[in-house]
């Protein structure tokens, strides 16, 4: 199914006035929602993907995804595919390959780009350095800034400032490598509830995630954390569904409802997410049939709500996508948030935005002029 075909699939379930609600609070003129339309000048786009780390596959494929749909929106769209080492990668940026010349900012007249779009997921991509070197170049670009990709890149220092500001999140414990005894629960943890999920501070595409039923786990589920962090975290698993919400400056698009194969109370694993043709999505608009089903709360505002609030709180700008859990009881508990979530037909924003009929490629449009907006350039 073509990604056209995906949207329209999706919006006919959909009452038009609440897709047509999301539409204006998300800044959408009737007129940008017909298919191939462009609405302002078209862009010279830098397309930034692949890079370090174990998303490096999956930011190809948001990468790829991207540019396709910017070039059906009309945009000059160019895919700039980082290396997988940090000295590379600055490199990389500095200079393309000769048929586009110099990273050149669109500030200047003659500048190759106007903007960049940040599709990198990961190290680099997600953890304040990329934007770093675009800020040093003066590019603009997609989604936040140094600050607040650094705090939402690390899981514990996102999850303190939403405690700090009475945000719920699940309780979690900070496990260094090699300081604890592995024979015990973590520390901070000795009163939980089996299971607890434990997970490496910082990253993504749920890599090096375990739930733990048992404490005799523990040891190989800090292994594979610490795999790939020398930090792990240990939450307190929340029973209940996943949940997932992408906000795009500060408005909510339709929450999604997670259910894998092994059924609401199964992580939301890497196979889960890219492997299991089980895993069902479900896009469930706050407002549309389904949303308040009988007494139980509206657990589809509720997320919303939360997740808008968990965004501001670690200054997030442009689009990111906030995962909770809802408990059984209706509430919802943050888990993380993702400054740069995944953007291939597969992904989950894009499915949220095409529920109510807002294409992948005029998403990626707004996010690019948005960027462009917050550095004053008009294009």
């Amino acid at each position: 199914m073509s990604a056209a075909d995906l949207t329209d699939a999706l919006t006919a379930s959909v009452d038009a006035t609440v897709a047509t609600r999301y539409a204006a609070a998300l800044g959408f003129a009737p007129e940008e929602l017909r298919p191939g339309a462009v609405t302002g000048a078209p862009l010279r786009i830098a397309v930034i993907c692949g890079g370090m780390g174990p998303e490096r596959e999956i930011s190809l494929a948001s990468g790829a995804a991207v540019q396709a749909a910017l070039k059906d929106r009309g945009h000059d769209a160019v895919r700039l595919e980082l290396p997988q080492s940090h000295e590379d990668c600055v490199d990389a940026l500095m200079t393309l390959d000769p048929v586009h010349g110099p990273f050149a900012t669109g500030k200047k007249e003659g500048g190759v780009f106007h903007v960049a779009f940040v599709a990198l997921h990961g190290p680099f991509g997600e953890d304040g350095r990329v934007q770093t070197v675009l800020e040093r170049l003066g590019l603009p670009y997609t989604g936040s800034g140094v600050w607040s990709s650094v705090l939402s890149w690390r899981k514990r220092l996102a999850k303190a400032r939403w405690a700090e500001l009475g945000l719920r999140t699940a309780p979690w414990a900070e496990l260094y490598r090699g300081g604890w005894d592995e024979d015990e629960p973590p520390e901070g943890a000795e009163d939980w509830p089996l299971p607890f999920v434990i997970k490496p501070d910082a990253g993504g595409s749920s890599v090096g995630v375990t739930r733990i039923d048992d404490l005799s786990a523990l040891p190989a589920a800090l292994a594979a954390a610490h795999a790939h962090d020398e930090l792990a975290v240990a939450e307190q698993f929340v029973p209940g569904e996943e949940w997932s919400v992408p906000v795009l400056e500060g408005v909510a698009l339709p929450p999604l409802r997670i259910v894998p194969a092994g059924g609401p109370d199964a992580l939301f694993t890497t196979t889960a997410k890219y492997e299991d043709d089980r895993t069902r999505v479900e896009a469930v608009p706050v407002g549309s049939d389904g949303a308040d089903a009988g007494d139980a709360p509206n657990v589809p505002a509720a997320a919303a709500a939360l997740a808008v609030q968990a965004a501001e709180a670690v200054y997030a700008e442009g689009l990111c996508r906030v995962d909770l859990r809802v408990a059984p009881d209706g509430t919802p508990w943050l888990l993380e948030l993702n400054a740069v979530p995944g953007f291939s037909a597969a992904s989950l924003v894009p499915r949220s935005a095409a529920a109510v009929g807002v294409s992948a490629g005029l998403l990626y449009e707004r996010c690019c002029r948005l960027a462009l907006r917050e550095q004053g350039v008009s294009a």
